[in-house]
């Protein structure tokens, strides 16, 4: 055989042996993908977003262990009021009412909300300007509080990417932001909701919490979903708790479900 032929033969095995090793990857990432669309089709099922063809809610309820103290390291006894809003596919507001006070914080229309009013008597709050810097931490709240409940992936005209981690695990990618949704192998339900976030605590009360963070927001925060109740055909968890670094911070329990209420923009203009 002449060296002109084996050469083309050599050329001819490459390339082969290229075309075998791209149609295998090409079939990873199509078996990746069919995958994730499986796990969050079967996801959005089990939380009955898909029938209910859910557009809005309102939850409402209390806020504990949200609160510490920065000069004694500990937790400010109490319940705090706190409402959120939902109208999909991108407007959110979180709306607290501590000691007669009414602080809002969220997105609408690619805005940020922030505002922060005095409603009690004797009640004092400075005044607060929902400057545009806002909007990335805004929009961050409103992925990760959509992911989290309902598996959500439109997000006005942003799509998120879902992808599959491992079995049980959707990994959504948006409004740059990631978060992890470990999912019930058996019903199907998110059992809690993973994404990296700057913390900021006072080092008394990471010492009181036995934590030490990091500084540069590579902590992983955890929101874990618990009691679940079934209302309007969407199930919810009643029950959701704030962990960092394995602390149980903030506690929310709602009393007040609300499924595709008749929410509008105005309603997240203040």
């Amino acid at each position: 055989m002449s060296l002109a032929r084996v050469a083309c033969r050599v050329v001819g095995l490459w390339l082969a042996a290229g075309v075998a090793v791209s149609a295998s990857r090409t079939a990873a990432s199509l078996n990746d993908q069919s995958g994730a669309s499986l796990l969050a089709e079967r996801t959005r099922l089990a939380l009955g977003v898909t029938q209910a063809k859910l557009r809005s809610v309102i939850l409402s309820g209390y806020s504990e262990g949200g609160r510490y103290s920065d000069l004694t390291g500990k937790l400010r006894p109490g319940q705090v009021p706190v409402e959120f809003r939902l109208l999909l596919p991108d407007s959110y507001v979180r709306i607290d009412q501590p000691n007669g006070a009414v602080i809002r914080r969220g997105v609408s229309e690619g805005r940020p909300i922030l505002s922060q009013e005095a409603v009690g008597p004797g009640a004092y709050v400075s005044p607060a300007v929902p400057t545009p810097d806002l909007l990335p931490f805004a929009r961050s709240d409103l992925f990760r509080l959509a992911v989290g409940l309902f598996a959500v992936e439109q997000f006005g005209t942003e799509r998120a990417n879902v992808t599959a981690r491992g079995s049980a695990t959707l990994e959504f990618t948006g409004l740059a932001n990631r978060v992890l949704l470990d999912v019930d192998s058996r019903s199907g339900l998110p059992r809690r909701a993973r994404y990296k976030q700057l913390v900021v605590m006072a080092e008394s009360i990471q010492r009181t919490l036995g934590i030490s963070l990091a500084e540069d927001g590579s902590d992983e925060v955890a929101m874990e979903y618990s009691d679940r109740v079934v209302v309007d055909g969407v199930s919810l968890p009643r029950v959701w708790q704030r962990v960092v670094s394995g602390a149980k911070l903030e506690r929310i329990t709602l009393t007040t479900i609300r499924i595709n209420p008749p929410l509008s923009a105005r309603d997240f203009r203040f």
